[in-house]
């Protein structure tokens, strides 16, 4: 749940585990919303790419959403006024643009013992 909002499609939960009378941003609807069209954008691009790209393509979409929508979503600030989410969203568009970048330029990326090869 987001902080309070007065616009069309704010929601209120009267009956939720923590009640909320006043309508409030449906975060968990955005981010349904925005990867569903992940979802879609990477189904219609399978096997145009390189093994490991849309993998990649997830980590930055995916990380930068968190990051963004949790300026909105009522969770509690750990540090430097940043939600434990979005604190771990710092890690996953980093890394997901270091591996888009190597996978891209056919560069072999060793996980584990595993690797992918462009």
């Amino acid at each position: 749940m987001g902080r309070a909002t007065e616009l069309p499609w704010g929601m209120a939960f009267p009956n939720g585990s923590v009640p909320i009378d006043i309508p409030v941003h449906p975060t968990m609807l955005y981010e349904a919303v925005l990867m569903a069209f992940l979802f879609v954008y990477l189904w219609r691009k399978r096997g145009a790419w390189p093994a490991g790209v849309s993998f990649a393509i997830c980590l930055v979409v995916v990380g930068t959403s968190i990051f963004l929508i949790h300026y909105i979503h009522l969770a509690p600030k750990v540090a430097w006024g940043l939600t434990e989410a979005q604190l771990f969203s710092l890690l996953l568009v980093p890394f997901g643009g270091w591996m888009l970048m190597k996978t891209l330029h056919g560069q072999r990326i060793s996980l584990r013992g595993g690797s992918v090869t462009a």
